[in-house]
């Protein structure tokens, strides 16, 4: 019935439906912004609503990181959709003492372009705010396209003149110094983990059977499939089943969503026994729930980077290859009761409430 419609209705109605539905809505986030301007605000923009739920933990841990932190500051969501919707209403309604927040992840640079080009929008229409762009990566492909993507960026990045940005990979540091002003000494770059081990308390007693395999299906997968299926055979030859899942789903995850989607996902690793997978928030999602994991990395790096993080955690094993994977799967699965303890992380988080000139309060 839904395809018969769409091809009868008309383009331009079309059109129209879609931009009536998100008027309506986003209206609720217009009315706030409208209705709380005294107070002191912090506006979170870009996060998600495709269905990587990959970011969509990322946005629970900045939250979760402002709610404790910041619990006298309204906190306001803008998501990446209702920003490039509301694009000119959201110019009158952030006022100049507003704190912006970017949301963090894996999509600073040319990879993702759509998201690069959204953070150079903010950037550019809010001059007077301090902005603060979360734990990120920064990837600019060594390619004509690459070269010419960074100049942009660069050009608009230095033009503001309170732009912070916390990187959570080595690879980064100097990549966002460049960006920013040139500067080795700069203190406009700050270094902290994936704003996602803010999170903790996933422990959980089900019952772990099977292995899994959480592998990228996109531009940024780099394991061929002759390889794949060699673990995968590995795995069953040691007498495991096999379960195969995404951090991404093929569909929309409203804010409303958010958690009811990260709650299924989150049981899936905490009945895995053993995790192997070349997504970053696949690691992650191992961490938090204390599942033994096999990481391998991607196209950008990212993995292994943050992967720096949490390498003195003895359940989750970087490899560069799958040369000694067979001994490395033995001795994972031997593990249990494992829980994860992200106090050290925390202590890193304080670099972020410095850069709003006020103490940290990092409640627990």
């Amino acid at each position: 019935m839904k395809k018969k419609l769409k091809k009868v209705i008309p383009n331009n109605m079309k059109k129209y439906l879609i931009n009536l539905y998100n008027e309506i809505y986003y209206w609720p986030t217009i009315k706030c912004l409208k209705k709380v301007n005294t107070e002191k605000r912090i506006i979170l923009i870009g996060t998600p609503e495709h269905g990587n739920l990959g970011d969509h933990l990322i946005a629970k841990g900045e939250l979760e990181y402002f709610n404790r932190n910041f619990n006298d500051y309204k906190i306001i969501e803008i998501t990446g959709g209702n920003y490039r919707h509301n694009n000119n209403k959201l110019l009158n309604l952030i006022k100049k003492d507003d704190i912006i927040a970017i949301t963090g992840g894996g999509f600073l640079g040319s990879l993702w372009i759509k998201e690069e080009e959204m953070v150079r929008d903010v950037i550019e229409k809010f001059p007077e705010n301090k902005i603060i762009i979360f734990p990120s990566t920064i990837y600019f492909e060594k390619s004509t396209y690459g070269n010419t993507e960074f100049n942009k960026s660069r050009e608009i990045y230095r033009k503001h003149k309170d732009l912070k940005i916390c990187v959570r990979d080595a690879n980064s540091i100097n990549m966002a110094k460049i960006l920013l002003d040139g500067n080795e000494d700069t203190e406009k770059v700050i270094f902290t983990p994936d704003i996602a081990l803010y999170l903790d308390n996933y422990e959980s007693n089900h019952i772990r059977e099977h292995v899994t395999f959480c592998l990228r299906e996109d531009k940024e997968k780099i394991l061929s499939t002759q390889i794949e299926n060699s673990l995968k055979k590995s795995v069953v030859n040691k007498g495991y089943s096999i379960k195969t899942i995404s951090t991404v789903i093929p569909k929309k995850v409203r804010i409303e969503d958010r958690e009811k989607e990260l709650d299924e996902l989150i049981l899936e690793f905490q009945t895995s026994k053993l995790v192997i997978t070349d997504r970053l928030h696949g690691m992650i999602f191992a961490a938090i729930t204390g599942t033994p994991c096999i990481a391998l990395d991607n196209k950008s790096g990212k993995v292994k980077g943050v992967y720096e993080w949490i390498k003195d955690l003895e359940y989750i094993v970087f490899l560069e290859d799958t040369d000694d994977i067979s001994a490395t799967i033995d001795n994972l699965l031997k593990m249990e009761n494992i829980k994860f303890d992200n106090s050290g992380y925390i202590q890193r988080f304080n670099k972020i409430s410095e850069l709003t000139n006020r103490e940290s309060i990092n409640k627990k």
